[in-house]
């Protein structure tokens, strides 16, 4: 089974990999997110900041960190829990309604 760190580093390689811009947030304040960064679509700017589990922990949240997902979100932010790059792709599309493969 892959840890945290890992697949926090497989998504850290996926948004560059799509010219987008990432960090990994660590000791900032309780609950915050793991990965904060934006992509740029055609000319719009999206910003995120996702919450990363490995697969099968991924409805292992604490309130916290539902609470401040909810805040991202209530400031425009895409934000949300994710398991791998692929689960990223999805959710990140499926919050914003564009294509990240370029197709919009």
């Amino acid at each position: 089974m892959k840890n945290e760190g890992l697949v926090q580093r497989e998504i850290q390689r996926y948004v560059e990999s799509l010219g987008g811009v990432v960090l990994k947030t660590q000791g900032i304040k309780v609950g915050t997110p793991d990965l904060i960064g934006s992509i740029r679509v055609n000319d719009t700017v999206y910003p995120f900041a996702v919450e990363v589990k490995v697969p099968g922990k991924e409805h292992t949240l604490t309130k916290i960190q539902k609470w401040r997902i909810q805040q991202w979100q209530n400031h425009g932010w895409v934000s949300f829990v994710t398991i791998s790059p692929e689960d990223f792709k999805f959710q990140f599309e499926q919050f914003t309604g564009i294509k990240l493969d370029g197709k919009n």
